[in-house]
């Protein structure tokens, strides 16, 4: 994991309600095979690096978190407790001196052929160097 994806995944992990609902755990692109219900996947889906506002450069980035759980409302509560950890959060990141994370947008998908829920939501990262 790089340095933002880092600073994620811990606002993630750090927040101790998120942790104990994600009892699958909280994983970096992809669960391993066989991960239990319910998880947590994020990755960097696009950055575009170094906007200049100023004597520093501002990266903005699009972070997608994926919640993988048993039905919709195990998902809908753990997206409530994702939200309090990331929407509007400031996260800490070795390198930048101010970072912004906002919620972009949500779905909420079922796949028919399975009991899998998932809700994917895409953050805005804004890291400033």
């Amino acid at each position: 994991m790089n340095a933002i994806d880092t600073g994620v995944y811990t606002a993630m992990h750090g927040n101790s309600s998120l942790l104990n609902a994600t009892t699958g755990g909280i994983y970096n692109v992809k669960a391993p095979e066989g991960t239990s219900l319910p998880y947590i996947t994020f990755f960097d889906v696009i950055t575009t690096r170094g906007r200049t506002f100023g004597p520093t450069a501002l990266d903005d980035g699009l972070y997608q978190v994926d919640i993988w759980a048993a039905s919709n409302t195990a998902a809908g509560v753990i997206l409530d407790l994702l939200l309090t950890a990331l929407d509007g959060a400031t996260l800490t990141i070795t390198g930048y001196s101010s970072v912004m994370c906002l919620l972009q947008n949500l779905q909420k998908m079922s796949d028919p052929d399975s009991d899998v829920s998932r809700i994917m939501c895409e953050f805005r990262v804004m890291t400033q160097k």
